[in-house]
Parts: structure tokens; sequence; C-alpha cells
């Protein structure tokens, strides 16, 4: 079961239990006004009532496993969560450092006067342009070079786009032990 059905099938039935609940918590209340009202017929309003009583119980301790269960999915969620958007940080971190790897071997290149591609300049512009305006200054003083070079960036350009955290969480299958959805 993954974890956004367990929340929408357990959900109902705690909803589900809490409704029964609440209406025979009304109607014990209503026997508890009758008792009071009417003591003469007490015998048969308190075995009414203790059965009300026994159910409201056996309710609540069914409503009570179900919300337990419903917690372990909520915690695997967030921790499943938090976990996800710190491997995403990470890979970006990651991201950024090549990224300033790459962008310090095209100042470097460039700066020697060796040519390289118009997009890597551009990225570089972008990225450091104070790193490169250094390496545009140290080219102005070296000699011009006809050594090419392929881009730096050209092994990222066919990239899968990424799931989003939230939509990974929810189709994730929930590792706690579900109780048995009770039939309506």
């Amino acid at each position: 079961m993954k974890i956004k059905d367990a929340f929408s099938t357990y959900g109902k039935q705690i909803d589900a239990y809490t409704d029964k609940i609440r209406t025979l918590t009304k109607q014990k209340h209503t026997l508890e006004d009758k008792l009071k009202d009417d003591p003469d017929d007490a015998e048969t309003l308190k075995k009414d009532y203790d059965k009300l009583e026994l159910s409201i119980r056996s309710l609540e301790e069914k409503r009570d496993k179900y919300s337990a269960f419903t917690e372990k999915v909520m915690e695997q969620e967030i921790n499943l969560h938090n976990m996800l958007v710190a491997k995403q940080q990470a890979d970006a971190y990651d991201k950024a450092a090549k990224d300033m790897e790459k962008c310090m071997n095209v100042a470097a290149k460039y700066g020697r006067g060796e040519k390289v591609p118009a997009k890597d300049l551009q990225k570089l512009m972008q990225m450091y342009p104070e790193l490169y305006k250094l390496a545009a200054a140290q080219r102005m003083m070296s000699e011009l070079k006809d050594k090419k070079h392929k881009s730096e960036w050209e092994d990222e350009e066919d990239q899968p786009t990424d799931v989003s955290v939230s939509d990974e969480v929810a189709e994730t299958e929930v590792t706690a032990e579900a109780p048995k959805p009770a039939e309506t």
C-alpha cells in the first residue's frame, strides 16, 4: 500500500469510527437523561446504557489502532521526505561544485589564449562574472593560440527532469504493518 493510499483508506475509516462514536455518545447522553427522569425503568435503561458504553469503547479501540497506524505512516512520510530533500540538496551542491570546476577550466583555458566554445564563455559570464573578467584580462596579456576545446557542459544536455519530492513520497510503499480495513 502506498503512503497516499494509506492516508486515504485509514483516514476515511477513522472518520467513520469518529462519527459512530459521536452518534453513540449522543444516544448515551439521551439515556442518561432518561435515567434521571424515569428511575422506575432504570434497570432496562441501564442495560442499554452499558451496551452503548461497550460499543463506544470498542469503536474507540479500533479508531485508536487505525490512528496509531496513520501516525507511523506519517512518521515514515516525514522521514522519507527529509531524506529526499537532503539528497536533493546534496545533489545540488555536487552540481554546483562541478559547475564551478568547469567554469575554472574554461577561465583557465580562455585566459591562456585558447579557443573555448561561446556557450562555455556565456555560462562563465552568467555564473561567475568576476572570474570571466579576470580570464579576459589574462587573455589580453597572453598569446592567442589555435588550440580548440570541447564544451565543458556537453554531457549535461540530455539530463532527465527530476520528480518532485512530494510525488516521490506519496508513491512510496508503507513499511508499517497495516491493520485490516473495516468493512463499511
